[in-house]
């Protein structure tokens, strides 16, 4: 049985590889992640893999295999093997780490994010399990830990694959340092603000997820701005911003914690249609935007969400001014010769459903009198959700796009927008 398992491995690998190699993979797969995830399984049953991973490292260190997540399960594979080119492996592991806000993580591309080694939570703990065994005196463990801490969710992390994962880490964390397992001693002083000790802080595990009082160890701000700390004692102090004000603290945020933090950002073009470019194949083109249309000229309105940190249940609303008419059924719209369907207004997502497994969900868009709603099921922090909005215009005047605002349903106090926009919209043009 255990030769027939071998067997079946080593043909899995060398088909996935081959498909890296050719770049013949489906939209969606990941063949070089694939083959890196079967090597570091041999690799932990103690299986003869150096030629395997001496031709994977190869081709990942000169860049042919892609992404820090493949690093991550080939510098696993080496470490466990001990390879010799296990220092080059942890040395590019450590260059594809991302890092911002005092974490570090690594992650795979967004058209993978839902597989068992795409995301950011399984990379992350691999890359840690290699660094661990290879390098133990790495700065990134300590920022890499606080990372996967920082995504826990009270119950464990974003499914039980990841969980697993993660827990897994433990016996290798144990390897380069003593583990303590009592509650953390922390204290910490906010300069110009409160202090907590949060031994004596009493957390209650049962409080229900919508419950608006504020948390214990919150600090109110009247703006957003950057915090000074002093912190004492043994423990992981995660700071994370809970409410936003549209462009406040721009220069601020990427200096500030990198938790729960909403990001929004629009693009809006004008557009030139068949009939004036003369190209059908084509379709609209997209020229810059100058803030006046003529009646019956169209626009392309596109804002992409981003998240940190993964969030259920968002909200985007989109005011309209009285003079456009809004389009969300975009079948038989090419723009710049891509065809959208009828449901190409907003991308889907993949979400971990307990009992269907992984499933695709889509916005839900509402058009209103004066705004367009978009119900978003699930934002990922590893691949922005795009929404987008035909617009024409249909009544000479002078108009302002009021700010468009995302938000999480859960918890309104999480929110982000962007500044409003001037419209004229002239006589003149094709009704």
């Amino acid at each position: 049985m255990y030769r027939r398992g071998r067997e079946a491995a080593l043909r899995l690998f060398e088909e996935r590889a081959r498909a890296a190699d050719e770049g013949s993979a489906r939209a969606g797969e990941d063949p070089a992640a694939d083959a890196a995830f079967v090597l570091v399984s041999l690799a932990r049953t103690g299986e003869p893999v150096q030629g395997l991973l001496d031709s994977s490292l190869e081709k990942a260190l000169a860049g042919r295999w892609k992404g820090g997540h493949v690093l991550a399960f080939l510098a696993q594979a080496a470490a466990e093997s001990r390879h010799p080119r296990t220092a080059a492996a942890i040395a590019a592991l450590e260059k594809a780490a991302v890092q911002k806000g005092g974490l570090a993580w690594w992650q795979g591309p967004p058209e993978t994010g839902s597989a068992y080694h795409g995301g950011d939570l399984v990379p992350t703990a691999t890359a840690l399990k290699a660094l661990a065994l290879a390098s133990p005196k790495s700065p990134l463990l300590a920022s890499g830990e606080a990372f996967l801490a920082s995504r826990h969710q009270g119950w464990g992390w974003s499914s039980t694959w990841a969980t697993s994962q993660i827990l897994e880490l433990v016996p290798y964390l144990a390897r380069t340092r003593s583990l303590v397992w009592e509650a953390p001693d922390l204290k910490v002083a906010v300069e110009g603000g409160p202090s907590f000790d949060f031994k004596a802080l009493k957390l209650d595990p049962y409080r229900p997820w919508k419950n608006r009082e504020p948390r214990p160890g919150s600090v109110p701000l009247a703006s957003p701005r950057a915090l000074k700390a002093q912190v004492q004692g043994r423990g992981l102090l995660l700071w994370t911003y809970s409410h936003q004000v549209a462009g406040g603290g721009a220069e601020e945020r990427t200096a500030a914690g990198a938790g729960t933090r909403l990001d929004l950002k629009r693009n809006l073009w004008k557009l030139r249609s068949p009939l004036q470019t003369g190209n059908a194949r084509q379709g609209w083109i997209r020229q810059p935007w100058t803030g006046t249309l003529a009646v019956g000229e169209e626009a392309w309105l596109e804002l992409e969400l981003h998240t940190e940190r993964p969030a259920q249940y968002a909200i985007l609303e989109v005011p309209i001014p009285a003079g456009l008419e809004p389009i969300v059924k975009l079948e038989g719209f090419v723009l710049e010769g891509k065809p959208f369907s009828e449901e190409g207004a907003a991308d889907a997502s993949a979400d971990y459903d307990g009992e269907e497994g992984y499933r695709i969900l889509r916005p839900r868009i509402e058009v209103h009198p004066d705004k367009v709603s978009f119900l978003v099921p699930a934002l990922h922090s590893w691949s922005p959700t795009k929404v987008r909005i035909l617009l024409r215009a249909s009544l000479a005047g002078t108009y302002r796009f009021r700010p468009p605002k995302l938000s999480l349903m859960s918890d309104e106090t999480q929110w982000t927008a962007l500044p409003g926009l001037d419209l004229t919209v002239k006589e003149g043009g094709a009704r």
